[in-house]
């Protein structure tokens, strides 16, 4: 998880932080989500780092809480 949140912070955010603002400023909700996404995964690391157990929110039915 920890490679996410770095992937996110170097790559990924200011890559689309630069393409929204030289080419399409809409792309904020983009930015929001990617940021959004980032946040959870800090957060899911954090929990991991002081052996707190981490509880899925939003399962479903359909996915028996096994990753793909």
């Amino acid at each position: 998880m920890v490679g996410q949140v770095s992937f996110i912070d170097y790559v990924v955010h200011p890559l689309w932080e630069t393409w929204a603002e030289l080419m399409f400023p809409e792309c904020q909700e983009i930015l929001d989500s990617l940021e959004s996404n980032r946040d959870w995964y800090a957060t899911r690391i954090a929990r991991y780092q002081t052996n707190e157990v981490v509880v899925e929110e939003d399962s479903n039915e359909e996915d028996n809480g096994q990753p793909c």
